[in-house]
């Protein structure tokens, strides 16, 4: 998702908005957005902002300063670090739907499978 990637402080809610709108499961949707944690945000601002420059034919150029904090790096170059920033959420879409649905897949299974059978009784 789009807005998972951005460095927006209202991602949960762009987030939840999408999710309610192409009606997927909205809770999963919120708490995804929560990857990019403070820990994370450079460097997914520092890869975004590199793969938009190579995107944009400016691969040599020298990211702004991250030291004043992801908003001045964020303002200092926002063109490329948007370009990449799409580029990486499709990209980490394609990649985690499919291992996401096995996963759930997988955890359901083995739910399933601990559960007695329906109509089962119960024997003190």
């Amino acid at each position: 998702m789009f807005f998972a990637m951005l460095p927006l402080p209202l991602q949960m809610a762009g987030a939840a908005c999408i999710a309610f709108l192409t009606r997927v499961n909205i809770p999963a949707a919120v708490v995804c957005t929560w990857i990019s944690n403070p820990f994370t945000i450079p460097f997914f601002l520092t890869a975004q902002y590199a793969l938009g420059s190579f995107l944009m034919g400016k691969a040599g150029k020298a990211p702004p300063d991250f030291s004043e904090g992801a908003v001045a790096f964020f303002t200092g170059a926002p063109v490329p670090i948007l370009a990449g920033s799409a580029v990486l959420a499709v990209a980490a879409a394609l990649a985690t739907y499919p291992l996401t649905l096995c996963l759930w897949d997988l955890a359901h299974r083995t739910l399933l499978a601990s559960r007695p059978p329906r109509g089962a009784q119960k024997i003190f």
